[in-house]
């Protein structure tokens, strides 16, 4: 997770929501800060799982990064405070802030972190893939790796808000505040992971037989 987030530092240090300059890629800075800052007790049952959350998917991140999955530009922040409609018609986007080189899964990736956030986040997802499909195409090993991307996605503003905390650039409670929304989002990813997948896949391959 680390390497990811370093290789996305843009502009002397701070890619947006992705990362922080105060942490950047050095994992210890924001485990001793989550550890040790009592701050952290508002919401220490939260923050305590997705740490040990942040843990588990650093090998997954190593592994993804050695098999190379597909890199192109992506908008970063692609959901749906960001996408202006006229009727049904999509009419602009907005807040480029985020744009990077990246794998391309990642577009997906943060889209569907959002409405895992939902009260009943499937048939959302469901709708939202139905979209992206008609023009995205993903590979077998990227449709897999979906899960964790939007996991990350959640992983990577928790390191982002501790980072600003850390930087006297905002309070802690910007993340304490989120800290129980972000668990639940996680928990329900991996829950789900297999739906998450299955839907992506069932998809595509809908569009490919028309």
């Amino acid at each position: 997770m680390w390497e990811w987030l370093e290789n996305r530092l843009l502009d002397g240090g701070q890619n947006g929501k992705v990362v922080h300059h105060a942490i950047g890629g050095n994992a210890e800075i924001f485990y001793k800060e989550v550890a040790t800052n009592p701050q952290f007790n508002a919401c220490r049952e939260s923050i305590d799982f997705l740490v040990g959350e942040i843990r588990k998917i650093e090998a997954k991140l190593a592994e993804y990064l050695k098999e190379g999955l597909p890199m192109q530009m992506i908008h970063g922040d692609l959901h749906y405070d960001n996408v202006m409609v006229v009727g049904d018609d999509v009419s602009g986007l907005l807040d480029f802030e985020f744009c990077a080189y990246d794998w391309r899964a990642m577009e997906l990736a943060v889209a569907l972190s959002r409405y895992v956030s939902e009260d009943e986040p499937l048939p959302l997802v469901e709708r939202f893939v139905s979209g992206y499909c008609q023009k995205g195409v993903l590979t077998e090993s990227e449709i897999a790796a979906i899960p964790d991307l939007i996991n990350l996605r959640i992983f990577s503003n928790a390191v982002y808000f501790t980072g600003r905390a850390i930087a006297g650039e905002d309070t802690l409670e910007s993340l304490t505040s989120r800290a129980g929304a972000y668990a639940k989002r996680v928990r329900w990813v991996n829950a789900n992971r297999d739906a998450l997948a299955n839907c992506i896949r069932t998809k595509m391959a809908a569009l490919v037989a028309a």
